[in-house]
């Protein structure tokens, strides 16, 4: 058994800058923390994977000088010595960005994360600061900037120039794999959690220690989660270490994306092509591919003229990006909008809000977990578990109390009491049926539109900012302070359902009552979600049927997992799971458990391929839809149902009752997978 403990000892922050004689400037800022782990094993087997004290350093660098010809170039490199370990090109940057600044042709940026550099920098003439560029002086190889196909972005902006009449112009040409709903490849494990990292992005519910696989004691005994309402830095960081324990980074192939995938019917097994040029054979394709990845990008007139920076929640560049004395314009007022816009008014001169639909927030009460604390939960892990398993994948509580049965004035008092605690437990631990009764829902309703109106000191902010749907039926948010930060003199909002936006121009956004002069666009816009990632893929099944012809009117699934006409390939968090209405680490826990048996049933019967049956499909289809108008959901317009997104049809995308649906998923295999069909061995 190994025990390993983590100990933080110290943190240092330090900074320096130098200028040579040549007027080249260098700066490094950074900050390292001293850890120490030990590793207690009797055999002494893991002796040499173990680690003794050392220190988790991160960096950052930055240099400017001027070439022969007089142009200006600056460079930016991040050092993360302990993520660069897990890359697979091998290197120390976990991100680097090159400027360079060409006089009347304008001005190129390279920006570079994890992949593999294409382009490099060198000046003609020796000078004093040459070493920067060629490293020569200390030995090292020379410092390449650029921009494989999979890691990064080539941006070139014109100069501005006069066309008269007081009219200024410019171009930009943006080069950016990784943005909307393109191909994308990631340098790192995590999936989402490696590309949101935007400011104030955190799990968007009470999650610790319960966002966490539940598998391993080991690994639970083994990680400490800080806050209860876990960052995405601390997220991203509990995977790697999960990688990292299960040594599983050697087997994971990163910076990569599939360009096809076809199952060849006559020999039962799925062919996959990487934009590479490699190909892989399978007998069985396992998609996890994320509910939550295609990012959305709207289509705005003119969006693509925008001059300024223009980052996607979804898409956060990996090198930090600074707000300090920006006019900054945020589109989109979901989850990741309420997390982000209070962190970027911090900062940033002015802040735009673009608010497409009003939310309802709870307040998160976020607050910083205890040791003593954490102990607990280890102690009672397996009642927690098993709790989570009962509970749609949290142990939270819930009520059994009815509404009917208390006064107005009781009810208000709960209410107070909910409110007070945080999270979710206003929804969930009132009374029972919030999103199910309609009288309650709308009670609960105004309650939280009369704590917006409360908080936010403007009365016609106030008013704009205001609901009026059933609560809970788009993605409950819970709130860090959204609500205050329209109390800051920098903070305007700007309702899109009374001025909408009409266009962009390279300057900023213009709406039917005005102008908005914008430096940089935050697209907090979301997904496409659940359905989009496996479209994105697209498979092709058997007869040549591609999966975008298969769902182009409904999103056929069984159980989530198998498709009709695609033998042997399984899905993680598919159209018809419960997926973002459970504990999305135990959900795709418990489907890959099921999917594995599967395989393994395969295997010791001689079958060569699994398909789910049509019928199975529509049988399932129409649990779904039948749970899911037992609700308020359908009433309101959401991405559950694909309502964010022009053209995609209309289906509720989730089962609402997430327990049931794993035992209903057990019971299937239990039955000799009723609903599926087998073929033998060809």
């Amino acid at each position: 058994m190994n025990n390993l403990k983590k100990l933080g000892l110290s943190a240092l922050a330090a900074s320096m800058a130098v200028t040579t004689a040549s007027a080249t400037e260098y700066a490094v800022t950074g900050d390292a923390i001293l850890k120490y782990a030990s590793i207690d094993d009797p055999t002494g087997a893991e002796t040499a994977s173990g680690k003794g004290i050392g220190v988790d350093t991160d960096l950052y660098f930055n240099a400017s000088g001027e070439l022969d010809n007089g142009w200006t170039v600056s460079v930016f490199t991040a050092l993360d010595l302990e993520q660069a370990n897990t890359a697979t090109s091998g290197g120390i940057n976990s991100s680097a960005q090159m400027t360079i600044g060409m006089g009347s042709l304008g001005t190129v940026q390279f920006n570079d994360v994890f992949g593999s550099a294409a382009t490099s920098i060198d000046d003609v003439l020796p000078k004093a600061y040459e070493e920067v560029w060629d490293g020569t002086s200390h030995g090292a190889q020379s410092h390449s900037f650029g921009v494989s196909t999979q890691s990064g972005s080539v941006d070139y902006r014109t100069p501005a120039f006069s066309i008269g009449m007081g009219t200024t112009i410019s171009a930009a040409v943006t080069y950016d794999p990784n943005a909307g709903t393109g191909p994308a490849s990631a340098g790192g494990v995590g999936g989402t959690w490696w590309y949101n990292r935007y400011p104030g992005a955190r799990v968007d519910a009470p999650s610790s220690p319960f966002y966490a696989y539940t598998f391993s004691k080991e690994l639970a005994d083994e990680w400490d989660w800080s806050e209860s309402q876990s960052t995405s830095k601390q997220v991203l960081a509990y995977l790697e270490f999960v990688a990292d324990r299960l040594d599983l980074l050697r087997d994971i192939q990163f910076n990569t994306w599939v360009e096809d995938a076809s199952y060849d019917d006559s020999a039962q097994r799925w062919t996959i092509s990487t934009h590479t040029g490699e190909r892989f054979t399978a007998r069985f394709m396992i998609c996890a591919v994320g509910a939550l990845f295609v990012a959305h990008k709207p289509n705005y007139q003119g969006i693509d003229d925008f001059a300024g920076e223009c980052y996607h929640t979804g898409r956060w560049p990996h090198e930090p990006v600074s707000f300090e004395g920006k006019r900054v314009g945020v589109i989109g007022t979901g989850s990741s909008g309420i997390q982000a816009i209070p962190e970027i008014a911090k900062e940033a001169a002015h802040v735009t809000v673009f608010q497409r639909t009003p939310q309802y927030a709870l307040p998160a009460r976020n607050r910083m977990m205890s040791p003593e604390e954490t102990a607990g939960y280890r102690d009672e892990w397996e009642t927690h578990r098993q709790s989570m398993r009962r509970r749609g994948g949290w142990p939270f509580a819930t009520t059994k109390l009815r509404a009917a049965d208390a006064t107005p004035a009781e009810r208000r008092q709960r209410f107070e009491e909910k409110w007070a605690l945080g999270g979710i437990n206003l929804l969930i631990d009132s009374y029972v049926g919030a999103v199910v009764d309609p009288e309650l829902n709308a009670e609960i309703s105004a309650f939280v539109r009369e704590k917006i109106q409360d908080t936010v000191n403007d009365a016609a902010t106030a008013a704009k900012l205001m609901p009026d749907y059933h609560i809970g039926t788009k993605r409950l948010i819970l709130d860090n302070g959204y609500f205050e930060t329209y109390n800051r003199d920098n903070v305007s909002l700007v309702d899109l359902r009374d001025d909408p936006i009409e266009s962009f121009n390279s300057s900023g956004a213009v709406t039917a009552s005005s102008e908005h002069a914008l430096d940089m666009l935050v697209l907090a816009t979301g997904y496409d979600a659940v359905s989009g990632s496996m479209l994105n893929l697209n498979p092709q099944g058997r007869n040549g049927i591609r999966l975008q012809e298969k769902w182009s009117e409904r999103f056929d699934t069984n159980f989530g997992i198998s498709v009709a006409g695609f033998p042997n390939l399984f899905m993680i968090h598919g159209p018809g799971s419960p997926g973002v209405f459970f504990s999305m680490p135990l959900g795709a826990e418990l489907q890959v458990q099921w999917i594995g048996d599967c395989i393994a049933h395969l295997h010791e019967n001689g079958l060569g391929s699994i398909e789910t049956t049509t019928d199975a499909e529509a049988a399932w289809d129409e649990q779904i839809q039948q749970i899911a108008n037992s609700t308020l959901y359908p009433e309101t317009d959401s991405w559950y149902l694909g309502a964010n997104i022009p053209g995609k049809p209309r289906q509720f995308l989730g089962h609402l009752k997430g327990s049931q649906y794993f035992d209903q998923l057990a019971a299937v295999a239990e039955d000799g997978y009723d609903g599926f069909v087998f073929e033998k061995v060809s």
